[in-house]
């Protein structure tokens, strides 16, 4: 390694591992407010774009849609001595071919799920576009931060709603981490981070916990530590996993990740009570999602409600026809309250629909064979 770069190495984490293991905020409207300001229709057109090509099962706008100098400027921010020419050199090498792979698996998640645009505001100065991610790994949200390029409208960051952080914070951490370091240099504090950070990318779990265990108070509850320890927690135990959910959620109760998890663990506990009420936080937090009605009325059918259940997959279907799964559910639960013209109908709309193919309705002909 140059002296250059590994000097500049420590220095950032001296002066910046914590930095980037506690700063997890949006950025404030002084970082926007030299660039051009972005209308609602511009934002919704670019919302629109990246809804339609992704859908098509093509990545290319995304690797576009991320503007790497501004996403730079925002891991410097964190990391402030992070100035060395071979980092940024290979930092652009690196992100376009993982950026190549983040766009690829989006437009694979839509294929057999959906990449949907569900709205654009303005926070701080900023104009947002906030997506659902839905498909094998389940339910996630991005909100990505808007700005001007010239004539263009380009992503500065993403906040990933399941990890809760924007990928700039968890670019600078990875940073710091990889860098050359002269441990001698770090507080006590930053050398058990260090270290947590070590054995959770090293998958030694129960070592992280025991590093997690012997932190300070205050550092062990801070917002990105808890969201590393619910991570290592989840490997090592259901119970400890669960502990830990539900001090998150006291601890941030408008942390929207800790109600994505909850969901699936609730569902597992069969406390539907509970999972009801996560869905609908969620919701709130999102400023509404009608594709939370699929998982409403999963919980309303575990708890024996068939007709709220119901509603809540009617409710979606007349949103959203294109949601696949719910239109499957909703068939079955027509079917099961012996409303098979109803039933008969969707199936003739759903029949219509872009991607349908035969073998999607064999399971519910095989049960219900006078829907045939």
């Amino acid at each position: 390694m140059h002296k250059r770069t590994q000097y500049a190495g420590r220095t950032w984490m001296a002066g910046g591992l914590r930095v980037a293991f506690l700063s997890l905020t949006f950025l404030s409207s002084a970082v926007y407010a030299q660039r051009p300001s972005i209308s609602d229709a511009e934002a919704l057109q670019a919302g629109h774009y990246i809804d339609s090509v992704t859908s098509s099962g093509s990545p290319a706008a995304l690797i576009h849609f991320i503007d790497l100098d501004s996403l730079l400027g925002l891991v410097r921010q964190q990391l402030p001595d992070l100035n060395d020419p071979e980092f940024m050199r290979g930092f652009r090498k690196g992100f376009l071919e993982t950026g190549g792979t983040f766009g690829g698996q989006l437009a694979s998640t839509a294929a057999m799920g959906s990449y949907h645009l569900l709205r654009e505001y303005a926070k701080d100065g900023c104009r947002h576009l906030l997506f659902r991610e839905w498909g094998k790994n389940g339910l996630n949200y991005h909100d990505y931060a808007l700005i001007k390029v010239r004539d263009s409208i380009k992503a500065s960051d993403v906040f990933v709603y399941t990890v809760d952080e924007n990928i700039s914070t968890t670019i600078a951490t990875m940073s710091a981490s990889v860098a050359g370091v002269d441990i001698a240099r770090l507080s006590e504090t930053d050398r058990s981070l260090l270290k947590l950070s070590e054995l959770r990318s090293q998958k030694a779990y129960a070592a992280a916990k025991q590093v997690y265990d012997q932190l300070d108070r205050h550092v062990q509850d801070s917002k990105a530590v808890q969201v590393i320890y619910i991570g290592i927690c989840h490997h090592l135990s259901d119970s400890l996993y669960h502990q830990a959910l539900e001090h998150f959620a006291v601890a941030f109760p408008d942390a929207p990740s800790v109600y994505l998890m909850m969901i699936d663990v609730y569902y597992v506990k069969k406390d539907y009570d509970k999972g009801l009420a996560a869905v609908n936080k969620l919701d709130s937090l999102l400023g509404k999602d009608a594709f939370l009605d699929l998982y409403r009325g999963n919980f309303y059918k575990k708890m024996g409600k068939k007709d709220e259940a119901l509603n809540c997959y009617q409710r979606l279907y007349l949103n959203d026809p294109t949601v696949s799964i719910n239109t499957r559910t909703l068939i079955i639960a027509y079917a099961q309250a012996n409303r098979y013209d109803d039933a008969k109908k969707v199936i003739g709309e759903y029949k219509q629909t872009s991607g349908f193919q035969e073998t999607d309705l064999d399971k519910i002909y095989s049960a219900f064979p006078a829907l045939k």
